[in-house]
């Protein structure tokens, strides 16, 4: 926890527990080469509030240990923020520790949690609801925050302070049941002590055992994460295949990895969320469900693919139409070029007196018959309606169910550009062109349409 040279931020709020870390504390900062900076928040809260901040100032200006203190209206911050008074003094305080630590090399902040305040906490996610994780309880090192007493009782702690004849403040409202904490304190736990002696002990060290099982667990998350997942598309794809192979453990730990990473945050996302990835698999091509943080994930022919987006534009929705050219510059013998966002420089021209040739076979550069086209060809985003022909018969198809059919993901179709006449798709570049407008014996003039490069 501790290093030569370290320097402490001890919160003290003036209790038996935090008086007791800092009386240790003092103790060993010879022996161990370390400095003590202490840090008290006063809440506003209480009247005796102003007392217990004289109490720390007092007790560091006899040990001459730097004191930094700090008056915060925490009720008002918790209406603010819509949270309860307990979260929000943690954000003022931690938020208070870690400003002062800007101040320091070689900083840690250190804080007077003991053991039955580990078995109090794994309760409380336990009640709450929570993975893995959460029934840790607390963790003696997390980052830059240690926990020295971690492992002593709050009787420990008082008989410490009594045999060296140490006072402490006592906060007059850890005694109400008004909070979630103290109603497991004071009515849960000594029920659990009086059903079974040293309970909560016990809870701690199950939270122990949990903890160590967690780690591990994260060591094989990520191996399974790497494994499975990949950057794709602006998102997280994750393989069906890979996924199938890991036990449900891993399975349900990669999707909430899937989720945290993409969300950029955890607060929010729980079980249902990966429940819901985990229907998902069960559905069709091409279902999509949205998540929070602006999440979407898309069911694909080969996995799951998550990423964020801007629910503002619905599926389907026609974007950024842009007219190919006027058909009397073309028809002038206009070359007409112009760039397109996502498909690159285009370029159009017509061939008059067109005789049919051998046709070259290229991906990016086709040849359509100009004298089917009655109307100005439009490159745009799909809508409801577009179809292909898909043979000399003239038998149409949706160009939904091409998309289907060929694999398209769902998370694509919206971005690609199509090229064309009313609601008869022309061409989808990259991929087919619809068969009425192949050039043909009778054809006489022809548009010749080259998208990314010259020669592709």
């Amino acid at each position: 926890m501790v290093e030569r040279g370290d320097t402490l931020i001890v919160g003290v709020s003036g209790g038996a527990d935090s008086v007791c870390l800092l009386s240790v504390l003092m103790e060993l900062r010879d022996l161990m080469g370390f400095r003590l900076v202490c840090a008290h928040v006063n809440h506003m809260f209480r009247e005796t509030a102003t007392r217990d901040e004289e109490y720390v100032r007092n007790l560091c200006r006899k040990h001459r240990i730097a004191c930094k203190t700090l008056r915060a209206d925490v009720q008002a911050a918790a209406n603010e923020y819509k949270m309860s008074f307990e979260e929000a003094g943690r954000l003022v305080r931690y938020g208070f520790f870690h400003k002062i630590q800007k101040e320091y090399k070689s900083c840690k902040i250190a804080v007077a949690h003991n053991i039955e305040d580990c078995g109090e906490t794994l309760l409380f996610h336990l009640f709450r609801g929570s993975n893995l994780k959460g029934l840790g309880g607390i963790q003696p090192v997390a980052g830059d925050v240690i926990r020295p007493l971690m492992n002593v009782s709050r009787k420990e702690i008082e008989a410490y302070l009594k045999e060296r004849n140490i006072p402490w403040m006592e906060d007059e409202t850890n005694a109400s049941v008004d909070y979630a904490r103290n109603r497991i304190r004071h009515k849960i736990i000594p029920e659990a002590e009086a059903v079974c002696c040293g309970a909560g002990i016990r809870m701690a060290e199950t939270a122990e055992d949990l903890r160590l099982a967690e780690d591990y667990l994260a060591v094989q998350t990520a191996a399974a994460y790497a494994d499975c997942c990949s950057l794709q598309d602006g998102g997280i794809f994750i393989n069906e295949q890979k996924y199938e192979k890991l036990h449900a453990v891993l399975q349900s730990r990669v999707l909430y990895s899937m989720l945290e990473k993409q969300a950029g945050a955890a607060k929010d996302l729980g079980r249902i969320h990966v429940k819901e990835l985990e229907n998902l698999f069960t559905l069709q091509s091409g279902r999509k469900i949205c998540l929070p943080y602006r999440l979407c994930a898309y069911r694909t022919a080969e996995g799951i693919l998550l990423r964020k987006e801007d629910y503002a534009t619905g599926e389907g929705e026609c974007t950024s139409l842009v007219a190919l050219l006027d058909r009397k510059d073309l028809e002038a013998g206009k070359e007409i070029t112009f760039e397109l966002d996502g498909l690159g420089h285009v370029k159009a021209k017509l061939l008059f007196n067109y005789e049919m040739k051998n046709i070259p076979q290229k991906t990016y550069t086709k040849w359509f018959d100009y004298d089917k086209i009655s109307k100005c060809p439009t490159f745009r985003k799909r809508m409801e309606g577009d179809y292909l022909v898909i043979n000399e018969a003239g038998n149409r198809k949706k160009l939904k169910e091409y998309f289907i059919e060929n694999k398209i993901p769902a998370y694509n179709r919206d971005n690609m550009w199509i090229l064309t006449e009313d609601s008869h798709v022309i061409w989808i570049p990259g991929y087919r062109m619809s068969s009425f407008y192949k050039i043909s014996e009778t054809t006489r003039s022809v548009l010749e349409l080259t998208v990314g490069g010259e020669n592709e």
